[in-house]
């Protein structure tokens, strides 16, 4: 599968949670994981909602390599998904102070394979209906970033990059960023001067700074901020694959196309980089202002007016000759008609009735992906009562149950241990499995490892209709 850039993808949010205060305690894999969260959403979005990540991608974001043990990683992920669940973000305004988590809960499916992340509804008006006071950046200068303070560095000084110039009471930028370093000269060496060589080795923004003193104490800080092109040059970062397909278009534009018409355009034979390019223009496609303000008032957005030039192609015999080169003219120029194209026919049909057609099939293809859907959640809810008994019938049998149940504490690392069964940890093996539903799920995974003949070949099945059912939903969808 084709690899996309992150260079594509924007991390917006409200300049004061920029500003917030965070907690020391958040590593900078766990600055990672909220970012790529945000990456997910769009400032004009209306409301916030549930983000499914698979493990497998948070693997390739985070640059795991690729035999990492799984209780290695979990012990990680399940350490990032805490700390962004149990460490404060204090956002401060002249007469208040909120106090809140970057998500309220999370789920870890290990059957499924994701993590589903819920985004604390008091950060709502910071980060989606976003219409001004906000800063955007490339998702694809945060996972090279060697440390939190880089991070936060860089979303401080990106914010002031027009201006070229910030200044920093030396206290409140080490609360901003979350410093352990109270002591100026270790504050000095280990934050300031080793994120200006990892801001400068791997973004596109790059500073200098100047202390300045009262008496013989350091407490300011002038930071000189310049645009920069990263010292070394390094493989761009795959996307993972719930991110592909959206292209970030500037903010102020909001700007993109359903995954339908996406498809729609890739039947047509436009290629990606081709559509990208188009769609990140918005209604500054139109090369003729006074046609894009006519046209801006006409379409209700950009889906319906790319709906309109696409119906044209159809009912073109002109257009169906080479309808890629056909729509991005039409696109351009604002076409109303196929008759505005020199070498085409008169119109053989009515376009608003085209129109019509078109959206309709998009809408059958909605509903074909919401019907598949609902045919994945049946088929996992099939699979689990068809091992229920399987489980009972093993769980029965003391020496398999205690052969999984050890084997499972063996792979496990003494972070989910101590932090994730130490309430339980006093209890007999089977009463740990009882009471904890993580540990249901390691010891049932460990069960069908152990144990392949007895769940076999329905699980199988399983897998190959789920597979099925993915691959029709990627090809309805264009991808």
């Amino acid at each position: 599968m084709k690899k996309l850039n992150t260079d594509k993808y924007l991390v917006s949010q409200s300049n004061n949670l920029i500003e917030a205060t965070y907690s020391p305690a958040l590593t900078a894999r766990a600055h990672k994981v909220a970012r790529l969260i945000l990456a997910l959403i769009k400032p004009n979005e209306q409301d916030l909602r549930l983000y499914t990540i698979k493990i497998e991608d948070l693997k390739q974001y985070l640059g795991y390599a690729n035999g990492v043990t799984w209780g290695r990683f979990y012990d990680d992920l399940k350490d990032i998904s805490k700390r962004l669940n149990s460490e404060p973000i204090e956002i401060k305004s002249d007469k208040r102070a909120l106090v809140a988590y970057f998500i309220s809960s999370y789920v870890i499916d290990l059957q499924e394979g994701t993590v589903v992340y819920e985004i604390s509804g008091q950060l709502k008006p910071y980060l989606v209906q976003l219409k001004g006071n906000f800063s955007s950046y490339l998702l694809s200068n945060i996972p090279k970033l060697s440390s939190k303070y880089s991070i936060r560095l860089y979303e401080l000084l990106h914010q002031y990059r027009k201006i070229g110039r910030r200044v920093f009471e030396v206290e409140d930028l080490q609360k901003k960023l979350g410093s352990e370093y109270p002591k100026y000269s270790h504050f000095k060496a280990r934050v300031l001067d080793a994120s200006k060589i990892d801001l400068e080795t791997n973004t596109d923004l790059a500073f200098d700074y100047e202390e300045h003193k009262e008496g013989k104490r350091i407490t300011r800080i002038e930071f000189f901020i310049f645009p920069n092109t990263p010292a070394e040059e390094k493989k761009p970062q795959p996307v993972p694959s719930f991110l592909q397909g959206r292209v970030a278009a500037p903010p102020s534009n909001a700007v993109e196309l359903s995954p339908e018409v996406l498809a729609t355009l890739r039947e047509m034979g436009i290629a990606e980089k081709n559509i990208e390019k188009q769609v990140a223009l918005g209604f500054k496609i139109i090369q003729d202002e006074t046609a894009r303000k006519e046209a801006t008032r006409r379409c209700s957005d950009l889906d319906a007016y790319y709906l309109e030039k696409i119906a044209l192609v159809r009912e073109s015999k002109t257009g169906q000759g080479n309808p890629a080169g056909f729509l991005i003219k039409a696109l351009q120029e604002d076409w109303k008609s196929p008759k505005t194209h020199p070498q085409s026919e008169k119109r053989t049909a009515d376009p608003a009735k085209k129109q019509e057609e078109t959206a309709k099939k998009i809408e059958e293809t909605k509903k074909k992906v919401k019907q598949l859907e609902a045919k994945k959640e049946n088929l996992s809810n099939e699979i689990k009562l068809h091992n229920a008994p399987i489980y009972q019938k093993l769980l029965g049998n003391e020496a398999f149950f205690i052969l999984a149940f050890d084997e499972v504490m063996a792979e496990t690392g003494d972070f989910v241990k101590n932090n994730m069964f130490s309430s339980i940890n006093h209890l007999p093996p089977k009463e740990q499995y009882r009471e904890s539903t993580l540990l249901e799920n390691m010891v049932n995974a460990k069960l069908r490892e152990q144990n392949p003949d007895l769940f076999q070949p329905a699980n199988q099945n399983y897998m190959n209709q789920m597979k099925a059912i993915d691959e029709e939903i990627k090809t309805l969808k264009g991808g």
